[in-house]
């Protein structure tokens, strides 16, 4: 049984140029030890028709109505959500297992999950031992950071030309600190049992450096994704 720790720590920012909101909670759960137990005993695949660099499987039907339910108050204040909020939540483990060779250009930078201004995206850290973490970005050309509805054409368009122009022979590793086009301007440490809670349009990325290779739940990248949306 997922139980949400009493003693859980919250730290609220506003970060970039932007000042997009970024929650994030250290020690979220009592038994993180038994979530990674559940996740070595699920059924992991390959995903289809997602950009997403490795294999997934479903996360138990509780732990998002735990975790969301139990966060109410946390995601209110920081989001400016209301408590009444209906709230549809989608979420999957996942593991970060592609070499860079599997990567494409889109892959190499960093992206943004959906353009909508009032959905959330949620990573639990779930390893011990793994280094990296998320990073947020500016591109740099646009100075964007979050591509709203209305920037998503412009963006596109901007990105997909200098891909084709030039971009796709200067990407030569994952996406990071190093990728050009892009600049660094927070990251949030992978740390066990924190989550970090943030709007889905900004620009981020995992920072990944395809030395934890690991198909394995227990010693690979393992986290827990979720797509909070507001629905009626």
């Amino acid at each position: 049984m997922i139980k949400l720790n009493p003693d859980l720590k919250v730290n609220f920012l506003r970060i970039g140029d932007e000042e997009q909101p970024l929650l994030i909670i250290d020690d979220l759960v009592s038994n993180p030890d038994e979530l990674v137990e559940i996740a070595a005993n699920s059924n992991w695949m390959q995903p289809e028709n997602t950009y997403y660099p490795g294999i997934n499987a479903q996360l138990p039907n509780s732990y998002s109505k735990v975790i969301i339910d139990g966060l109410r108050d946390q995601i209110a204040r920081a989001f400016n959500i209301p408590k009444t909020q209906k709230l549809l939540v989608n979420g999957f483990w996942g593991l970060t297992t592609f070499p860079l060779d599997k990567f494409d250009s889109w892959q190499k930078i960093p992206h943004y999950d959906r353009a909508e201004i009032d959905h959330l995206a949620m990573v639990h850290y779930m390893n011990k031992e793994i280094k990296g973490g998320t990073g947020f970005f500016r591109h740099i050309p646009t100075g964007y950071e979050s591509i709203s509805p209305n920037r998503v054409q412009e963006y596109r368009d901007y990105v997909t030309h200098w891909i084709d122009e030039k971009g796709a022979s200067q990407l030569v590793d994952f996406a990071g600190e190093q990728t050009p086009d892009f600049e660094l301007f927070y990251s949030v440490p992978f740390k066990y049992n924190r989550i970090a809670i943030y709007p889905s349009y900004v620009l981020h990325c995992a920072l990944y450096s395809g030395l934890d290779i690991d198909e394995n739940p227990r010693t690979g990248r393992l986290t827990a994704n979720n797509f909070i949306i507001p629905t009626l």
